[in-house]
């Protein structure tokens, strides 16, 4: 395949998730990782991995502030990951 034959089929791919704000947060947040070309550390990648999951997070509770939605609270998540461990 070309790389122009290439290009089009990746657009292809992707025009559907250009219409949901979340599938594009996560596209781009996989297309950093992949210009990232210097090689890091386990300790780097962790501390990277939190950060990019605490922004999204973040994103998402200020999103659901906007749209009036109310999120899980804490105690609901325990109890679901404890429903999770438990399988």
């Amino acid at each position: 395949m070309t790389t122009t034959q290439l290009r089009a089929k990746l657009f292809r791919e992707m025009n559907p998730l250009l219409d949901s704000e979340a599938a594009l947060t996560k596209l781009l947040d996989f297309v950093k990782t992949l210009k990232s070309t210097k090689k890091q550390t386990k300790r780097e990648r962790q501390e990277s991995y939190v950060k990019e999951s605490l922004t999204r997070a973040l994103d998402e509770v200020e999103q659901a502030k906007r749209e009036g939605r109310k999120l899980k609270t804490l105690d609901d998540f325990i109890v679901e990951l404890e429903k999770e461990e438990a399988v």
